[in-house]
């Protein structure tokens, strides 16, 4: 029951997100319309206003997210309504804590597990199982789930009419007589003057209420038995000519279409005026190209219709709303006068001039979502631009001192390499390869650490940059947000592993006897899953749907790919299980093995999924590989050690990271890579891994601690630029013979007048007298300034790297550490 109102709520989310939407749009289009109709109806042809009135049926199947530059929406943000449905649910949603199992098939046994229990929410942390406290799920189903359900329903009735009433036309055929001689004669007659050359069906039937035509693919045109004795022959050739006008203008298909998206947009009233509209404009339309057909005799037209209306409005046949002659008297009134009040129409086409003008309407009236700002995320503009901002979260596992274990430090790194944030105090360990020790609740805008050494999980506010909270007992390695309630699923190295579910306020939910390295959520089916000696796959009330025994070794890693719901998980090779390997494994929604890819010798650690390019990024020791999402490799980003991988802001971009630096990796359409170093050590000297994390959105904030930022931000400033610096060097040199300058003075002309001076400030140069082919792993300059604080500085290496030289290096470099050193003139 709880899988399917999690399916129910699912959909709903779904139905709302594009039927609120919708709504909004379509009804502003038809309004629109409304009032140009009003003012054209006098002025232009028929075929024009009912080529207008079309745009309705184009927007209801368009999506409402379409944007172009030429729609009023993309100028005028605020024209128009653009809604977003905001996800409503409680923080502390309830867990399932009865041992309920659902399986799907997999390639490999499926085994359950412990069955969770309810722990003791007045002490975090603490297990005791009371069988009094242990209640089935209670998942609550949704405003919009039950919305759904009302849609749902409603389409279904109104489709059963549909198709009974399509049943009862189809035995109205079955039952009517071949017309045969003088009819079919001037049916052949009719069908030349239009220049329809296919053969069309008349039949005729003693319960039709009026001349009408249905079918799609094969149309005939019924004909009431006892009319056709009581009209002459060139009203009977008028009344032909108005039904093959249908035919051959495709209104059956039009009026399908009409049909089906009134039953889907059922709640749309401006909809089923709309239709009421096309339906007056068409009968308008076909008017006109009967007309200009009957070319002198088109005068008769008129009183054919009244003669016709006197015979057939008096019947208590039941109306089929079928295309015919006459649907009312009203409508038909209206025809008449519309046609009495105009002259004779000279073509019924709608001409290259109409044509474009309805081209040019629709392109402006039918993209109604509002232009997203260039830094919003999504905004694919946005996405292909390397200037625009982006945050990076970069949390360093430090060698501990004889402080103790909390020397751990989180950084929030801007988008040009700059710190925005620093804190210290966290206590880690490294791992064999979990990725989400950090994990980011995007819709509240919260950041969660763990800490895989000592006992804490830390809370804070990207919006403000404060922490909220530290709770207390929680031991975990790796972390997931189930979006709709907030809650932190927690996965737990400690004895035989575990996941803890914690709510945002810190209470301890529910506990599963499940163990791992890595747990990632799966916003396609919303669900769990989590990798180790084995792969589950968790529902969000705590069921197992399913398991995979057998990886080898061990799964450090995992990612989803949020198009199709694949698991995407790394396998590694351990010498004392001759089973294993080095895989690259690919697991569909449904638990079946898509992909096995076979790594050989490179050790991976981490995986992160791209979905909106469909690029996979592993990162192994020494390197990262790439494939798209059908499993095939692709260019490899080589010398980029992935021991950490974060998705970039556009495609092929991506951050990586190991003990040493954290790299910008591009790679371009043509398969060249890019590698660009962020900084080569953001503050200590003794960083044994790092984990790497991007931030969604916009305007992330952290609080810092101001001399550890400060620290952070002159070092990385430093090392960005003597990378400048370097680049001049190399430039100077080019122009040179190879041949490296004497004195910082003469890169006056290669350098602005303020990175000049910056050079002249704090730069100790070493590269008199030196050429690009003298030993790369030389020093060609350092930062004075930084060395000045004593525990090391930046350097500029011939090999154009900068590097943070710990101080037991300098002097082996040959870089000064007394006195400060008079700069090179």
């Amino acid at each position: 029951m709880e899988t399917a109102i999690s399916y129910l709520n699912s959909a709903g989310e779904s139905f709302t997100e594009f039927a609120l939407p919708m709504l909004i749009q379509s009804s502003v289009l038809m309004a629109i319309l409304l009032g140009l109709d009003l003012i054209l109806r006098k002025r232009v042809r028929a075929i024009f206003r009912y080529g207008i009135w079309m745009l309705v049926l184009v927007k209801l199947v368009l999506p409402a997210s379409l944007s172009l530059p030429t729609g009023l929406s993309y100028w005028f943000a605020d024209a128009v309504p653009n809604i977003t449905v905001e996800k409503m649910a409680p923080l502390d949603a309830p867990v399932t804590t009865e041992p309920t199992l659902t399986i799907h098939e997999a390639d490999v046994p499926i085994e359950s597990v412990t069955a969770p229990a309810l722990l003791d929410e007045s002490k975090p942390g603490s297990y005791t199982f009371d069988p009094a406290k242990a209640t089935t799920s209670a998942i609550p189903l949704t405003w919009r789930a039950i919305a759904f359900l009302i849609w749902l329903t409603v389409v279904m009735t109104m489709a059963l009419f549909l198709v009974q009433r399509l049943l009862f036309i189809k035995r109205l055929i079955a039952e009517a007589d071949k017309a045969g001689g003088p009819l079919d004669d001037a049916l052949a007659e009719c069908s030349a003057r239009l220049g329809i050359h296919r053969k069309i069906a008349i039949r005729l039937s003693p319960h039709a209420a009026s001349p009408s035509v249905c079918g799609l693919l094969r149309p005939v045109i019924l004909f009431p038995q006892g009319l056709l004795d009581r009209l002459d022959q060139q009203q009977v050739k008028s009344v032909l000519l108005h039904e093959l006008a249908h035919i051959k203008r495709a209104d059956p298909w039009i009026s399908s279409i009409q049909a089906f998206l009134q039953i889907v947009y059922f709640y749309n009233p401006l909809l089923w005026l709309a239709n009421a509209v096309i339906r007056r404009v068409r009968e308008q339309a076909v008017d006109e190209m009967v007309l200009v057909a009957m070319g002198e005799e088109a005068e008769d037209y008129p009183a054919t219709l009244l003669d016709v209306s006197k015979l057939i409005f008096g019947r208590s046949t039941l109306s089929l709303r079928l295309i015919g002659v006459v649907e009312s008297k009203a409508a038909l009134a209206k025809r008449i006068k519309f046609m009495l009040s105009r002259p004779l129409p000279k073509r019924a086409d709608l001409g290259l001039s109409g044509l474009a003008a309805v081209v040019i309407a629709a392109a402006v009236l039918l993209p109604m979502a509002k232009a997203r700002p260039q830094n919003q995320p999504g905004n694919r503009s946005a996405r292909n631009d390397p200037q625009k901002d982006f945050g990076l979260l970069i949390l360093e596992d430090r060698q501990a001192d004889d402080t103790g274990w909390e020397t751990a430090r989180l950084y929030l790194m801007g988008s040009n390499g700059d710190i925005r944030g620093a804190l210290s105090g966290l206590s880690l360990k490294k791992p064999i390869g979990t990725s989400h020790i950090l994990t980011i609740d995007v819709k509240r805008k919260i950041l969660w650490v763990a800490e895989n050494m000592g006992s804490r999980l830390w809370k804070f506010d990207l919006s403000t940059g404060k922490r909220l909270d530290r709770f207390e007992e929680i031991w975990a390695c790796a972390l997931a947000v189930e979006p709709e309630s907030g809650n932190v699923w927690a996965l737990r190295r400690k004895g035989k592993g575990q996941i803890w579910i914690v709510s945002p306020g810190g209470t301890t939910l529910a506990k599963y006897d499940i163990p791992g390295e890595d747990i990632v959520y799966s916003p396609y089916d919303k669900s769990f899953w989590v990798v180790g000696r084995e792969v589950y796959k968790i529902s969000r009330g705590g069921k197992t749907v399913g398991r995979i025994g057998n990886v080898g070794y061990m799964a450090t890693s995992v990612s989803v790919d949020k198009r199709n719901g694949d698991a995407w998980t790394v396998i590694m090779y351990h010498p004392q299980r001759p089973e294993s390997k080095n895989e690259l494994w690919a697991v569909g929604a449904n638990l079946k093995v898509k992909h096995k890819i076979d790594l050989g010798e490179l050790r991976p650690y981490c995986i992160e999924v791209d979905s909106d390019n469909g690029i996979v990024w592993v990162g192994c020791l020494g390197t990262t590989l790439r494939y798209d999402t059908n499993g095939k490799k692709l260019k490899t980003a080589r010398w980029a050690s992935g021991l950490s991988v974060a998705t970039g802001s556009r495609a092929n971009e991506a951050f990586v990271a190991d003990a040493d630096s954290v790299q910008q990796v591009i790679v371009d359409a043509t398969g060249a890579v890019e590698s660009h170093s962020l900084t080569r050590s953001l503050y200590d000297e003794s960083v044994t891994y790092r984990w790497l994390m991007k931030v969604p959105f916009s305007g992330a904030k952290l609080q810092s601690s101001p001399k550890l930022a400060h620290l952070a931000s002159a070092r990385t400033l430093s090392a960005h630029k003597l990378m400048e610096f370097g680049r001049a060097l190399w430039i100077y040199a080019n122009d040179h013979r190879d041949e490296l300058p004497s004195s910082v003075d003469q890169l006056r002309s290669y350098l602005s007048e303020a990175k000049h001076l910056w050079c002249v400030k704090n730069v100790e140069y070493l590269g008199k007298g030196k050429t690009t082919a003298d030993d790369p792993g030389m020093v060609l300059a350092y930062d004075r300034t930084i060395l000045e604080q004593g525990e090391g500085t930046n350097a500029l290496f011939l090999d154009s790297h900068v590097e943070f030289v710990k101080a037991s290096r300098l002097k082996q470099l040959g870089i000064k550490t007394g006195p400060r050193s008079k700069v090179q003139d």
